[in-house]
């Protein structure tokens, strides 16, 4: 990875980006450096591939063992088939496999670094303070979450259930949330479809 951004450093910018690359490498305010480059490219790539590759193993077993939960997404992909594109609104028991989400997040480990002085709860924080959390850990709190060990894709269905905002974090929250939640959700949908 390292030679082939210094061979494409080496080149005259092309006029239109051809891939990632070039666009990371047009970034002039300000100008990225090799090593910020090497990191940008491996987090995408782990991002794009990695994590949906995880959530799908943990979808298929949950589907196998589960021979109840398949039945339902199976019946609603059957009432479809003859549908080009069925409107997420028509499969909730499909777009409740985001218990596979809850149950084993793609990313265990979140950090943050705080950028001024503030208070998390009763610790203080200074400037360039690290903060970790764990989406698994928070989805599996009884404060939040009933039974939290059950996979029960059925919370995700009765309003009255709905998560509190916050707890449920699979792909992160705020400013830097992964940037790959939609394409993920859908993914993950279209694989149990």
């Amino acid at each position: 990875m390292t030679e082939r951004i210094r061979r494409r450093r080496a080149r005259p910018p092309a006029d239109h980006p051809r891939d990632l690359l070039d666009v990371l490498l047009a970034v002039r305010e300000p100008e990225l450096t090799e090593l910020q480059v090497q990191r940008l490219l491996r987090g995408i790539m782990l991002a794009a591939f990695g994590v949906p590759a995880t959530a799908l193993t943990w979808l298929v077993w949950s589907l196998a063992t589960r021979p109840d939960l398949h039945r339902r997404v199976a019946g609603e992909a059957a009432a479809w088939q003859d549908a080009a594109a069925p409107p997420l609104s028509a499969l909730p028991q499909t777009e409740a496999v985001v218990e596979v989400l809850r149950l084993w997040p793609p990313t265990w480990l979140i950090g943050r670094t705080a950028r001024r002085e503030t208070t998390l709860g009763e610790w203080q924080l200074r400037p360039d303070d690290q903060v970790m959390f764990s989406p698994y850990l928070m989805h599996r709190d009884p404060r939040w979450w009933p039974d939290p060990d059950e996979p029960d894709p059925d919370r995700w269905l009765d309003p009255a259930r709905t998560p509190k905002r916050h707890t449920y974090l699979p792909f992160g929250a705020g400013p830097r949330v992964c940037v790959g939640t939609q394409l993920g959700m859908i993914q993950l949908v279209l694989a149990a479809f």
